[in-house]
């Protein structure tokens, strides 16, 4: 799926494209530390 199809199907503007991007790395990035932060 490309933005334009998920912006359709969601009805988002590009800044709530940014957020959620955002949000979605940062917890990302999160899970990974938490990772290596147990192993």
């Amino acid at each position: 799926m490309d933005e334009n199809s998920i912006k359709k199907a969601f009805n988002c503007t590009d800044e709530q494209i940014i957020e959620a991007k955002t949000n979605i790395e940062r917890l990302y990035i999160h899970l990974n530390f938490k990772d290596l932060h147990f192993q």
